[in-house]
Order: C-alpha cells, then sequence, then structure tokens
C-alpha cells in the first residue's frame, strides 16, 4: 500500500518564473509586506484542523506499513527457502551422478586385460563385484602387495593382480595379467587358486612365478617351493592338469597354439638327473635353463650394459631358469625377480654397478 499523491511535473516556464519569484522575495524581504497588508495577515487563522492527519489516521498508517513490511519480509524467506531447495536438489543429483559413475567405472574397470571366459564366469558364482580389488603397477619397479590372508605378492612392471578384500572361508582366488612372485601362506582347508592366461595354478602353501607376457601369448609357471598343480581354464582344456613338484620345474603354454610344455628337472622315474645348461633367444627374449646363476649375471650385464659382481661365492651353485625380455624389462626388475626366488639380494653402487649378496 502507497501513500502519496502523484505532483504534476512542471515545464520548464513554471520552474523559472518560481525561482526567479523565490530570487527576489529572498533578496527583498519588504515584498511581502507590500503584497500582503496586515488586516490580511491578522485575519489568517491557521490551516484548516480538518486537514491535519488525526491520530487515528497515523496509526492505520503505520499498521499498514507494518503489514507490508511483513509481507515483504515472508516473500523473501519464501524465496530464499527455495532457493536452499534448490541448491540442495542440485548437490543431490551431482552427489548421486558422481556416486553411479564411480561405481560404474570401478565396476567395469574389473573387466579389462586378458581375462578369459571362465574367469568372468568365476567371479560371478555368488560374488560380488564391488567386494573386489584391483591392484596395478604402473611404475618401472616390482611392488609389494600384502593380500588379505597374509600371503606376499610382488608384482612386476606393467602387471596386475585382481582379489577378494574378504576372501571366502573355502578358497582363495587370484587373477593376474602380467607377471608376478607369489610366496602363498599355508592354509590346508582354502587352496589359493591363481588365474592367468589360459591357465589355473592352484597350491596350499609354496612359492611360484607367473608370467603372462606382454601380449599375453604365452604364460610360464615356475615352481620354487613347494608343490602346484597347473589346469586349463578353457571351455574345453587345452591340456591335462600337471604337477610341478621340483624347484625349477616349469609349464610352458602357447595361449594361441594351445600347446603346453612341461620342462620337468628329474625323469619320470624320480631319479634326479641335472640337466645341460642351455641359454638361447627366442622373439628376442633370453630363455635360460638350469644355467648357473654367475653365466646369468654375465648375460644380464652383457645384455643391459652394467656391471654386476657376485659378492659371495657360493651363490655360483645355484641355477636359474627362467625367461628375461631386455627390450621390456628392466635391469633392476629382472635382479628383483632372481634375488627373490633365490633369497638374494642386490646393491646398486655409486659407480652404477650392481653388487649382488645373500
Amino acid at each position: 500500500m502507497k501513500f502519496g499523491r502523484k505532483r504534476r511535473k512542471k515545464s520548464n516556464t513554471e520552474q523559472s518564473l518560481n525561482r526567479r519569484i523565490r530570487k527576489e522575495i529572498w533578496e527583498e524581504p519588504a515584498i511581502i509586506e507590500e503584497l500582503f497588508a496586515d488586516e490580511q495577515w491578522n485575519a489568517y487563522d491557521g490551516p484548516d484542523q480538518s486537514l491535519i492527519p488525526s491520530q487515528d489516521m497515523h496509526r492505520r498508517i503505520k499498521e499498514e506499513i507494518g503489514k507490508q513490511e511483513k509481507q515483504d519480509e515472508r516473500k523473501e524467506m519464501r524465496f530464499y527457502r527455495s532457493n536452499a531447495a534448490i541448491q540442495i536438489g542440485i548437490a543431490a543429483t551431482l552427489l548421486l551422478f558422481i556416486s553411479f559413475n564411480i561405481w560404474y567405472w570401478s565396476d567395469t574397470s574389473d573387466d579389462k586385460g586378458n581375462v578369459s571366459y571362465t574367469e568372468k564366469g568365476t567371479l560371478a558364482e555368488g560374488k560380488a563385484e564391488s567386494l573386489w580389488v584391483t591392484t596395478t603397477n604402473d611404475t618401472d619397479n616390482v611392488d609389494t602387495i600384502y593380500l588379505p590372508d597374509q600371503s606376499v605378492v610382488h608384482l612386476s612392471a606393467n602387471s596386475s593382480i585382481r582379489y577378494a578384500s574378504k576372501m571366502p572361508a573355502t578358497e582363495r582366488e587370484i587373477y593376474l595379467n602380467g607377471e608376478a612372485y607369489f610366496s602363498v601362506r599355508k592354509d590346508s582347508s582354502r587352496p589359493f587358486s591363481v588365474f592367468a592366461g589360459g591357465t589355473k595354478t592352484t597350491a596350499l602353501g609354496t612359492s611360484f612365478t607367473i608370467n603372462t607376457g606382454t601380449k599375453g601369448s604365452q604364460t610360464s609357471v615356475e615352481l620354487h617351493t613347494g608343490k602346484v598343480v597347473v589346469a586349463s581354464t578353457e571351455s574345453k582344456p587345452a591340456f591335462e592338469q600337471v604337477f610341478l613338484d621340483n624347484q625349477g620345474d616349469r609349464l610352458l603354454y602357447d595361449t594361441q597354439s594351445r600347446i603346453a610344455k612341461h620342462l620337468d628337472k628329474h625323469k619320470k622315474s624320480g631319479s634326479p638327473v641335472a640337466r645341460s645348461s642351455q641359454s638361447t633367444y627366442n622373439d628376442g627374449r633370453l630363455v635360460l635353463e638350469n644355467v648357473p646363476l654367475p653365466e646369468v649375471f654375465d648375460k644380464l650385464a652383457k645384455n643391459y650394459r652394467v656391471d654386476i659382481i657376485i659378492k659371495d661365492q657360493a651363490i655360483s651353485k645355484i641355477l636359474y631358469t627362467g625367461t628375461i625380455d631386455p627390450s621390456r624389462e628392466k635391469i633392476e626388475n629382472v635382479l628383483s625377480v632372481i634375488c627373490l626366488i633365490n633369497d638374494l639380494r642386490y646393491v646398486l653402487e655409486e659407480d652404477g654397478s650392481y653388487s649382488i649378496h645373500r
């Protein structure tokens, strides 16, 4: 409710005339006495009292003003409340959108990599995808991972593993892409199985290395301690179960030709026979079979153009079997794997050379 009269805008001529009149009266106040006689001043009784606003009208005007102010305050409160509700709605929508994307990508990221159809089926059997943990080693060094069952995984560069955050009471399953050294905690009630490159390697408590290669075309399983059994995970098994029960025993499986080769250090009769050392190059990779460590380190030194010094001569009695790809693997990663397998350690000296110690 608004009070007050609308005033008619005066013309420029009227405004100029009024200014001249005020100026003349200011400069010559006697003009008032000339314009109005004393009788007129005495006859003036003041303004009509009926035209002056009463107290009641003053009260009503204040009430109307108060109502207007309260109405404006209510409108402002409704505006702020509606604005806050809109902001909360937008924030909730954004949070839901972000949460969905995080769930979606973490869920779908588990299906990336060289995982066979059988491996995916195994995951779906009574296991929620959200309970699985994927660890990827994007560094140039070997990454050490401690599993929920206290087993230890030494994950090589450009490799990844997936495992359950809470392993069931009946089994322990790991999915590998790349290369990793496993040191399994003994638990006869829960077999430890690694799915990698079309194979399933199962152990109760042992240590072994699995390598699917950079292209995933060939899978290698090498035993270090204990015993393992390797099986095919294809819908039509490419090979029968293979038992590795001697240190250095290996199984090579070509996923393209579906041919498996068991490299056993002992004859089937069980009599231990030492194989002749053999080192060959296959598709740029150095393939070593039963080669003494001094010879292994000598070949590594030539391929990587570094100096490798053996500090303990007892190491010369240790034989090594494995495959090394100098074009893709760094010397530190290769030395880490060899030392882990044989309870050794290497030290990078100030001059850039490597020394090998027990």
